[in-house]
């Protein structure tokens, strides 16, 4: 009987396949109890302060740790496009607009320090689901479960479709942290098999946001209303305080006017990190945010109480 169940719930589900590039056990900042966090590749926002860089594209890219890097020109003499150039100094430059990432990915293979390497790799949701049901034991006793993060996990459509086939069908719990940028028509018909929501609310200002993220933020409000109509009792709106970008009290006081409007009742602030500033270099991207910036903690305390005397439910990460 236990073979015939298992055959036909892998029968009654599409084995589709899409890139993620981390997948992190024993998180407790991204939803309750102990969670295993997803995080797929892609996003349709290009925030200056990501700590991410590396999500942002839908494909795999090169990633390189000059630290690692013995100059030894390996991946120079085997690429076989002639896009990596180690002329300077022997460190190598990666044509990174003409690199193709050859299914031989002969360069990652050649480094003897793997100072290059591979960000990003497929996986089908039978791969994925096996390799996060190792941690049902845990995800019961911590009243835990799976995150979907990224990038955009919500962009990766028929595929956490077909994700959450296979988590329901053994009772796991499965939350989602979006940028809130993607399309509603796609979604709507599994949205309420997600337990929770942790929305990300930038910036208020609409050419604020789009100036600092490459788009608007009017799809973004539209789909919270949207799924607050049906669905408010699981958002959680994340704001994320940068210094000097979003951290001036007329943003928050904004922020909490909307979720007021749309029944929200708990938001959680994200205190700036540089965790994510060396990925940059190491992707071949300029990190733009000055360096030692730092969010006052009197600030945060402010955002606290006005958000409380609002009625939210406040929590600070």
């Amino acid at each position: 009987m236990t073979l015939a169940r298992d055959l036909i719930n892998r029968l009654s589900f599409k084995n589709e396949e899409t890139i993620i590039f981390n997948i992190q056990d024993y998180c407790v900042d991204d939803g309750p109890g102990i969670r295993t966090v997803i995080f797929f590749k892609g996003c349709y926002l290009r925030c200056s302060w990501c700590s991410n860089p590396e999500s942002q594209l839908f494909d795999p890219e090169i990633i390189y740790f000059r630290i690692k890097c013995k100059k030894c020109r390996r991946c120079e003499n085997t690429c076989p496009f002639l896009n990596i150039d180690c002329s300077n100094s022997n460190f190598p430059i990666i044509s990174r607009e003409h690199c193709l990432m050859c299914k031989s990915k002969t360069c990652t293979k050649m480094c003897p320090e793997n100072a290059l390497k591979t960000v990003g790799y497929s996986i089908t949701v039978l791969g994925l689901f096996e390799k996060v049901k190792k941690n049902s034991l845990l995800f019961r006793n911590s009243g835990g479960g799976i995150t979907l993060s990224g990038g955009e996990p919500l962009a990766h459509t028929g595929f956490i479709r077909e994700f959450l086939k296979k988590t329901m069908a053994v009772g796991f719990s499965v939350g989602v942290e979006t940028c809130g940028y993607f399309d509603w028509d796609k979604v709507v018909d599994f949205l309420p098999n997600i337990d929770f929501f942790f929305f990300d609310l930038k910036i208020i200002d609409s050419k604020f946001h789009k100036a600092l993220t490459g788009v608007s933020n009017e799809k973004i409000h539209l789909n919270l209303k949207r799924l607050s109509q049906n669905e408010v009792n699981k958002i959680t709106i994340s704001v994320p305080i940068i210094p000097g970008i979003n951290d001036y009290l007329e943003n928050i006081k904004e922020t909490i006017d909307l979720c007021t409007e749309f029944g929200i009742k708990n938001i959680r602030f994200l205190k700036y990190h540089e965790w994510g500033r060396g990925k940059y270099q190491e992707l071949g991207r300029p990190y733009l945010l000055n360096k030692k910036l730092k969010i006052q903690d009197n600030d945060l305390k402010t955002f606290e109480i006005v958000a409380q005397e609002a009625g939210l439910q406040v929590t600070i990460i």
